[in-house]
């Protein structure tokens, strides 16, 4: 997926996602995106301007998951940003 940074930066940076934030809850249903796909779609969600509503569709999930979903790593990486 085209996100704007490139491979060598958003694997890292899903791996801190992943280990320094709960991101396999150990109870309630499985999350339906990794880490790593869950950046891929935030930072398309930014840099690129589209809606949620088409990414639900280029992904196959639902646009509330999105939705969630963005929110979610918005967050991480407020916090991840603010460490540096």
């Amino acid at each position: 997926m085209m996100t704007g940074i490139a491979s060598e930066q958003d694997a890292p940076l899903a791996e801190r996602i992943g280990s320094e934030f709960i991101w396999c809850r150990s109870t309630g249903r499985p999350r339906k995106l990794s880490p790593s796909r869950a950046l891929q779609i935030t930072l398309l969600y930014f840099c690129h301007n589209l809606t949620e509503h088409l990414i639900a569709g280029l992904v196959g999930v639902n646009q509330s998951t999105i939705l969630r979903t963005i929110a979610e790593v918005e967050a991480m990486l407020k916090v991840l940003t603010e460490d540096e």
